[in-house]
């Protein structure tokens, strides 16, 4: 849980957001004729539902998020050499509340590195940035990450608010196929994240559902059905994964050996459709639902972590151009 006057995260968003869009658009400046008829730049408005996980005893805000997303869909594989043999996929997306300084941002980065047939090899990497200001349900003490034990927590009062952050860097590396009608599965993806959020606990020595910043670090394995043509779209992720949660502060929080240990599970669906206008400009909507949930693989009454379900769904309509 980040104190920090609201305005630094009003500006650092807007700059954020600024210095995305640019690298968006400068990325397609540089795309010559070469790959014309090959890629797809779209650009939407968005409606955003985003509920944090670990934090049982708060309340999250039913106000929606309003904002765009922009994405470089470039075709897989279009055979321009062996080694970097498309163009790169990059995602922009901003959205904020209304009279709030909650906001939701993030870039996505997708580099293919080498091609393998009709398929490529690719890394992928970004970063996803958001504050949400939650709502107590009960009394609960607040850990800070210099606390020398229980006696440094703050209470936070039943109905009182709190501004919490998440930061979500992910990187990662993938094999991408073609869509094909007969073929659901278009890729498998290795991928290493890392999440600081704060997240509850009932921790030896503290007391039971405090709350404390937590970092956590997952690694896991996707399997991708991905897929942007005219008509329905069905797309759909699953991921299993195996990480660790560190609380702070580290120093003082002792536990037995893998109790920090978590199982994680990541799921997203998409329901895309497209819509032709003409040859080159389409239309689009979609909604997309998101879920990240972890659990502790062994449990002890004196480390005991709260599970986490960090889920997001999202509503886009915008339009899109071939070239």
């Amino acid at each position: 849980m980040n104190c920090i006057n609201p305005s630094f995260y009003t500006t650092y968003s807007s700059c954020y957001a600024r210095r995305g869009v640019f690298l968006f658009v400068f990325s397609f400046c540089l795309i010559p004729n070469v790959f014309a008829g090959t890629d797809k730049l779209a650009c939407a408005s968005s409606v955003e539902q985003n509920n944090l996980g670990g934090l049982p005893e708060f309340n999250n805000s039913t106000t929606a998020y309003l904002g765009y997303r922009c994405d470089l869909q470039p075709r897989i594989s279009s055979f321009l050499g062996n080694w970097l043999p498309s163009l790169p996929a990059i995602s922009v997306f901003q959205s904020n509340k209304i009279r709030s300084t909650d906001f939701h941002q993030g870039i996505e980065f997708e580099l293919a590195i080498k091609r393998i047939g009709s398929s490529q090899l690719y890394f992928t990497a970004g970063q996803i940035k958001s504050q949400q200001v939650l709502s107590a349900s009960e009394e609960i003490p607040f850990v800070p990450s210099n606390a020398n034990d229980r006696n440094d927590a703050v209470n936070i009062i039943e109905n009182q608010k709190a501004r919490m952050s998440h930061e979500n860097a992910y990187w990662g590396l993938g094999f991408q196929m073609p869509y094909q009608s007969n073929q659901s599965l278009t890729g498998i993806l290795f991928q290493q994240v890392n999440i600081d959020q704060p997240m509850q606990a009932n921790i030896l020595n503290f007391e039971k559902r405090s709350l404390f910043q937590a970092r956590t670090r997952i690694s896991e394995l996707i399997i991708i059905s991905d897929s942007h043509h005219r008509g329905l779209n069905l797309n759909w992720q699953f991921g299993l994964g195996i990480g660790e949660v560190q609380l702070e502060p580290s120093q003082v929080i002792n536990f037995e050996k893998d109790l920090d240990r978590v199982l994680a599970i990541k799921a997203e669906f998409e329901i895309y459709y497209q819509y032709r206008i003409s040859r080159r400009w389409f239309a689009y909507s979609s909604w997309q639902a998101n879920l990240r949930y972890w659990q502790q693989v062994n449990n002890s009454e004196d480390y005991q972590l709260a599970p986490n379900n960090h889920f997001i769904h999202q509503a886009n309509l915008g339009f899109g151009i071939s070239f």
